[in-house]
């Protein structure tokens, strides 16, 4: 009996060990296929990830062809204002040279008729001449004359008719000229509403794509790259503009020695010459000293107190602090140091403006940079020495090239919302040594 209820008691024992076998097996299992689903799902996140990112540089690369376009046909139609502008005032000054010449071609008529009419009337034909019994030598003088006069007067007709006739040509060259300019002008902005539709339907795509790969990605990591890239370029240009800065110094210096070996040399012959002129005036001085005494004291006798120099109004006035002109018209949104919404600071501020609109410089300068950049759109970066320098991004057009000279006013871009923005605007920045200050400080109100 005790054996029996020991073998019970081991069989329980053994089974009750073999379920709990199967229970972890069971569960090691679960956890297996647990794990291995996880994987797949990362997997197919990270895939999916990569596609959206894939999609998002074509539809990237695509908008930025789109918005280059947009700016290059917005800087062809400037261009083909101002050839329209120049066709118009030559053909304004045709019609007024055209107009002159009218009433010298009427003038000269009426001089030739009216010396025809003297002609008939003081019967001055060569048959009455003949007729006359006057001297043959007189008639014949005088038959000359006349015929040199009459022929003359019609030469002088005759140019008249072939400037009108040139002018008239360079008209109506110049109407055709003006008229192939409107059809080109008419085809450009025919061409520029199609990019504008197209960069459009592109937005939306990228908007669309923008939004799924917002769900796996946070936008952050975007803006903190896109700032990145910005402080690259930046430091790079600074670099540049370092050395070229040392450049155009070296140049100076060299130049400055050479124009003061120039002036040693020229002040060594007016050296040179004095003493000859001293020489010759030590010949005459005995001779002349008596009369300079005499024109000296005569002069002194007469001369009259001068009044005091009247200083220029404002010229000891202290210089006002100048601010900085505004690059655009509008309310400002984005304010510098601001959280943005997506995520970081703000590192300028947002003026928003009418699509189209001027954006002017705010300091006199020189282009550093010009090109599309992710996250910015067409933007523009100016020099304007001592290490500043200010940006203007999201810009619909760009009006001016690398190298370029521009003055405080002058219109570098026009307003829109390149670089994947919503509403049109610009942004703008203002550096310092590289770094961002705050523009509302130095822009005037």
């Amino acid at each position: 009996m005790y054996r029996l209820l020991i073998a019970v008691s081991l069989l329980v024992w053994a089974s009750q060990g073999a379920a709990a076998d199967a229970t972890l097996s069971q569960q090691q299992e679960a956890a297996r296929r647990e794990q291995a689903g996880l994987q797949e799902r990362i997997r197919s996140l990270q895939e999916q990830i990569v596609r959206r990112d894939q999609q998002r540089q074509t539809a990237d690369e695509a908008l930025r062809e789109s918005e280059s376009a947009i700016s290059r046909t917005s800087r062809r139609l400037v261009d083909l204002d101002a050839q329209r502008q120049a066709v118009e005032e030559t053909l304004s000054r045709l019609e007024a040279q055209h107009t002159m010449e009218t009433a010298e071609l009427q003038q000269r008529r009426d001089e030739l008729a009216a010396q025809l009419r003297g002609q008939y009337l003081g019967n001055l034909s060569p048959w009455t001449a003949l007729l006359s019994g006057d001297d043959p030598h007189d008639i014949g003088r005088n038959m000359a004359w006349l015929g040199y006069i009459s022929r003359s007067q019609a030469q002088a007709v005759e140019r008249v008719q072939e400037t009108l006739q040139r002018l008239q040509e360079t008209r109506q060259e110049s109407e055709v000229q003006q008229g192939k300019l409107k059809e080109l002008a008419h085809e450009t902005r025919q061409e520029h509403k199609q990019l504008e539709a197209q960069r459009a339907q592109r937005q939306t795509a990228l908007a669309g794509i923008e939004d799924a790969l917002r769900e796996a990605r946070q936008q952050a990591d975007t803006l903190a790259e896109d700032d990145k890239r910005l402080e690259n370029l930046i430091s790079e240009l600074g670099v540049a503009i370092e050395k070229q800065a040392e450049q155009e110094r070296i140049e100076r210096e060299r130049a400055e020695q050479e124009r003061l070996a120039r002036e040693q040399a020229e002040q060594e012959k007016a050296r040179q010459a004095r003493e000859q002129v001293e020489q010759v005036r030590k010949s005459e001085q005995a001779r002349r000293q008596a009369e300079a005494q005499a024109e000296q004291q005569k002069t002194e006798s007469t001369r009259q107190p001068s009044a005091p120099a009247t200083p220029l109004p404002g010229a000891t006035a202290q210089r006002p602090d100048k601010k900085l002109l505004r690059p655009a018209s509008g309310p400002v949104q984005g304010r510098f140091g601001a959280e943005r919404p997506e995520g970081g600071v703000w590192r300028g501020i947002v003026i928003r403006a009418p699509e189209g609109s001027q954006v002017r410089a705010v300091a006199p300068g020189r282009v550093a940079y010009v090109d599309w950049l992710s996250g910015f759109g067409n933007i523009m970066i100016v020099d304007h020495g001592e290490q500043t320098m200010s940006v203007y991004a999201y810009n619909q057009g760009l009006l001016k090239e690398v190298g370029d000279r521009v003055e405080a006013g002058d219109a570098i871009a026009t307003v829109g919302s390149t670089g994947g923005q919503v509403e049109p605007g610009l942004y703008f920045e203002l550096r310092q040594a590289g770094k961002p200050v705050n523009p509302e400080l130095w822009l005037a109100d």
